[in-house]
């Protein structure tokens, strides 16, 4: 609970401190910057979540087998531990992506041209992104050990990243651009 209240206060300051720095909003309002986080978040992403691959699965019957089980029931696998470790999973990867979610909203709602998008082409495209990220992750955690690919996870991705872009549609309503 700290780590939460604490994380939440120093999101808040940090908020603060950001806001009446010209700098900050310069660097806010250019698109690369969006783009850029938009994309090394995605390569952070699969990293971490193949990073520990220990081996290539080439049996295709093992392939088979695995290719079966990457099409289970909804949140089945969490619950092999424990509810904490379920729990902790499935925040985990919410949020992972829904920082994704936010900086592809920024990357549309910021720039030149940012008047004439519309908030949800941000969240769509969020969505899509992160569709196809999950796919990509969770279809290569099928060729590699010692993950279990997971269809489900995909749909706990678009979820986190449709929320991230839902949040910053909501803050950029309500802040407005270039102020």
């Amino acid at each position: 609970a700290s780590d939460i209240f604490f994380g939440w206060l120093g999101g808040m300051i940090g908020v603060r401190v950001a806001r009446p720095s010209r700098f900050w909003n310069w660097l806010l309002e250019r698109r690369w910057v969006w783009i850029c986080g938009s994309v090394c978040w995605c390569g952070l992403s699969v990293a971490a979540f193949l990073g520990r691959s220990e081996s290539w699965v080439v049996d295709p019957e093992v392939l088979n087998e695995r290719w079966s089980g990457f099409f289970t029931y909804p949140l089945l696998r969490y619950y092999y531990t424990s509810e904490y470790s379920a729990l902790t999973n499935l925040v985990g990867k919410l949020m992972s992506f829904a920082l994704l979610g936010v900086f592809v909203a920024g990357s549309i709602l910021f720039g030149k041209h940012s008047a004439n998008q519309s908030y949800r082409s941000s969240i769509l495209w969020a969505l899509g992104i992160s569709i196809a990220l999950g796919l990509v992750i969770e279809i290569s955690q099928i060729y590699l050990k010692p993950f279990i690919g997971d269809l489900t996870d995909v749909g706990i991705y678009a979820t986190g990243a449709s929320a991230g872009a839902w949040l910053m549609v909501y803050l950029v309503k309500g802040v407005a651009l270039g102020s």
